[in-house]
């Protein structure tokens, strides 16, 4: 009943001006405490004064002043005078970016309907969405493509290819069974496993080899941008073009990871026939695609970056291990990894996409009840115990300024150096969030609430970082090995002739723990951050990385 009347009057109060809606609060204030017996009446007032004032400022618009402190940029702006960032992010993404030089283009040349979000490289087709051809035609308009050059693709999905198969290729297993489809999807999610390769899965890749090459080709190339999308809102029956930047469309992301996927999958089969030389190819080619897509600036995409490099660092211990590399190939493919392109750095991502994600979030719901009231209805739980929907315009502006000076803390924490200065600028980032949360205001708990745990992507970063740097000791290892028919008793005998520095572990900020013997070796990460630099959070228990070296035939286990 009260969300009933809470509505009602909320409409009668976007009806009126800010001065009638003042006033009308004051006549039935005054009215209600003359009306009323002196007791009673101070809770029936505070009751009913609580409902109006909730309702005039769920039905006021607020208007976030444009000012560094506010909305950290005050240009370009949109048409109704907000700050467009959306604008300014594309600006950002695309700087230097061209048709030539940028891979999505040549990825979208490939995949086509898969590149969209239409259909999945192996599975079923996605549910229709009509928000994935709002995002295509956006895109191209934005690459000036034309759309009657709309590619079809160059890929063969595993669905296609296992209700028709594909000629040159044996018809006889056409359509599969059930259960080898299942175990072949199964293999292309973890290629490495120590099971065989499975048949099904070497036939679609081999299908598929003409479009794996122009992949791999266009990993090479120096950018990866794809335009920011925003899909329009439905409130209240109404179409709405918000521009706000938590929207943003990924229809993109399956595919990526999918690509990600077969590139590993391709490398493992191509390690089973013998042919080393294809399967670097394809690592290689990995490495250099999670770089690419690190650069898209979105944390989401950095995070799923990280969880490709992960993965190819995986794959060359096991190829190294095998002992089949020639001593050729270990001085290339070590010269390849030594090279490849740094990744974006987080601190960028969480400057621009987090904090200008969080501001175009505050200025639009400020600006516009109705999208208010439609975040309660669509994000619910923290917003309504919040009250976000009736905050007064000090509230929008407060939490404006809050939030810019904990993201600065945050973005500096993740920008300082050495390595115990980071460590105890996000300690202090994190404690700073804790105090927020703790706040009795409201708004600082909803800064606290949104802002990123620093703690947890830190060690998401230093995991991802830990494992590269594993992956180039191990090559490097491998080849001192093949060179000297042994170990080396410490890791500085690799410098400068293997490699021109000897990399640090980024949990401890000091060298890798190796020990060696005349059998083998071992490198090793505790893999989780020191208690004392976090005294009193709940860190999650990292999992010590280790890896085991042995003499030809190169056996090692991890």
């Amino acid at each position: 009943m009260i969300r009933f009347r809470r509505n009602i009057l909320q409409k009668f109060f976007r009806r009126l001006s800010p001065c009638h809606r003042s006033c009308f609060i004051a006549a039935i204030w005054g009215t209600t405490l003359l009306t009323c017996p002196i007791a009673p009446a101070a809770a029936r007032s505070e009751s009913a004064l609580n409902l109006l004032l909730h309702a005039a400022a769920s039905a006021e618009s607020h208007r976030i002043p444009i000012s560094y402190a506010t909305t950290r940029i005050t240009k370009p702006k949109t048409r109704t005078g907000l700050v467009d960032y959306l604008a300014a992010e594309n600006a950002v993404l695309s700087r230097g970016v061209t048709l030539k030089n940028n891979a999505a283009v040549k990825f979208y040349e490939v995949l086509g309907a898969v590149f969209c979000g239409n259909e999945a490289l192996w599975g079923a087709a996605y549910p229709p969405n009509a928000s994935r051809t709002r995002w295509q035609r956006a895109v191209l308009s934005a690459w000036h493509i034309p759309r009657q050059a709309v590619s079809q693709g160059e890929i063969i999905t595993f669905a296609t290819f296992c209700r028709a198969g594909v000629p040159g290729l044996p018809s006889k297993a056409f359509p599969p069974p059930a259960k080898s489809i299942a175990r072949a999807r199964k293999f292309l999610r973890h290629p490495w496993a120590p099971t065989p390769p499975d048949e099904l899965a070497a036939q679609w890749l081999t299908a598929n080899h003409p479009a794996l090459v122009r992949i791999r080709e266009a990993c090479n190339l120096p950018h990866f941008y794809i335009p920011l999308v925003i899909p329009s809102l439905i409130v209240d029956g109404r179409t709405v073009r918000t521009k706000m930047l938590w929207a943003v469309t990924l229809d993109y992301l399956p595919a990526i990871r999918g690509m990600g996927n077969v590139l590993n999958a391709d490398a493992a089969i191509d390690f089973g026939r013998g042919d080393i030389r294809d399967c670097l190819n394809d690592l290689i080619a990995l490495h250099r695609l999670a770089r690419l897509f690190s650069d898209q600036g979105n944390m989401m995409c950095q995070r799923t970056a990280w969880s490709m490099e992960n993965k190819a660092c995986r794959a060359d211990l096991e190829v190294v291990k095998s002992g089949d590399m020639s001593p050729n190939q270990l001085s290339s493919y070590l010269i390849a990894a030594r090279h490849l392109s740094a990744f974006s750095p987080l601190s960028s991502a969480l400057d621009i996409d987090d904090r200008w994600g969080q501001l175009s979030f505050l200025q639009i719901c400020a600006s516009d009840p109705k999208i208010r009231s439609a975040m309660i209805r669509v994000l619910g739980g923290f917003l309504k115990r919040y009250q976000f929907e009736a905050w007064p315009r000090q509230y929008f502006i407060g939490a404006a300024k809050e939030f810019n000076k904990l993201d600065d803390q945050v973005v500096a924490a993740f920008r300082a150096n050495p390595w115990g200065a980071r460590m105890t600028a996000i300690r202090n980032a994190a404690a700073r969030r804790d105090q927020f949360g703790a706040s009795k205001l409201v708004y600082k708990q909803t800064v606290a609430m949104s802002c990123i745990k620093p703690w947890r992507w830190a060690t998401l970063q230093a995991r991802s970082r830990d494992r590269r740097r594993l992956d180039v000791l191990t090559i490097a290892i491998a080849e001192y090995r093949d060179d000297h028919s042994k170990f080396p008793d410490r890791l500085a005998r690799l410098a400068p002739k293997y490699l021109p520095t000897i990399p640090r572990d980024p949990f401890t900020g000091k060298p890798f723990r190796y020990t060696a013997s005349p059998t083998g070796c071992t490198i090793s990460s505790p893999g989780e951050f020191s208690p004392q630099l976090f005294p009193g959070s709940q860190l999650p228990q990292g999992r010590p990385i280790i890896v085991h070296l042995s003499l030809p035939p190169g056996k090692f286990s991890q």
